[in-house]
């Protein structure tokens, strides 16, 4: 064969080999590439329901409810107790004006669905952007601590007072009822208690009741979505409402 044959270069047929294996390859490694970018949007999904779960929970801690919808976390909604942003700046809005809070990894928007007035479902429906499938992920937000927390505060203001009225009890004073709302009148014009009648109430809203019931003097009050008055050493002893909280 002569030098000017041999340097023609690649046959048609060496071509076509060429290209089989390129298309080989490639076959093989697609798939691969698809994987490894599905799953950086569905890491960033999990960062993404992470924050937009803790703004969710500060947003409640601060207004006792659930924000209607994303855009409630960036910008005051006019709920009383608001104090956000909750959702740090690194989240801003794309040449669109869509934020990254309101989506997910993939682009779409989260979906937000009350459960009930505490608790908040935020769902990304995954790589395949329709729900029910195997790739969905969600944050369920529970505000019932923040309200248990509120509820043991205020547990724990009424039983003080009931303690140090009747520590300090002399003849001639009234006796408490086995009835918080007048016991409470009691204990404010004696100055044991500030005249807040959210002291009445636990944090889900339902009034204290005295522990135990028909007790004259009252000893103390318990929450029914709480347990009984001991767990904030009030004396009591009936605690009727353990173990039926809202809260639990």
């Amino acid at each position: 064969m002569s030098a000017r044959t041999s340097s023609r270069g690649f046959t048609l047929l060496e071509m076509v080999i060429v290209v089989a294996i390129l298309a080989a390859i490639a076959g093989l490694v697609a798939p691969a590439a698809m994987v490894l970018l599905r799953q950086a949007d569905t890491d960033e999904t999990v960062l993404r329901l992470d924050s937009v779960g803790e703004a969710a929970y500060a947003y409640f801690q601060d207004t006792l409810q659930m924000p209607a919808t994303l855009d409630d976390l960036t910008a005051d909604p006019g709920v009383s107790g608001w104090s956000g942003p909750y959702i740090s700046s690194g989240y801003v809005a794309d040449a669109t004006g869509v934020a990254d809070v309101e989506v997910d990894g993939f682009g779409e928007p989260f979906a937000l669905t009350l459960l009930d007035a505490t608790t908040l479902r935020i769902r990304s429906y995954g790589s395949d952007r329709a729900a029910g499938g195997n790739d969905d992920l969600d944050r369920v937000v529970n505000g019932a601590p923040v309200l248990r927390e509120i509820t043991l505060e205020r547990m724990s203001i009424f039983n003080a007072a009931i303690l140090s009225y009747n520590r300090n009890y002399v003849q001639g004073q009234p006796v408490l009822p086995a009835d918080v709302a007048a016991a409470f009148d009691i204990l404010v014009s004696a100055g044991y208690l500030p005249n807040d009648t959210d002291l009445l109430v636990d944090g889900f809203g339902d009034a204290f009741l005295p522990d135990p019931e028909g007790q004259v003097p009252m000893v103390a009050v318990y929450s029914p979505n709480v347990g009984g008055s001991e767990l904030q050493g009030g004396g009591g002893g009936g605690g009727k409402g353990k173990g039926k909280g809202k809260g639990k």
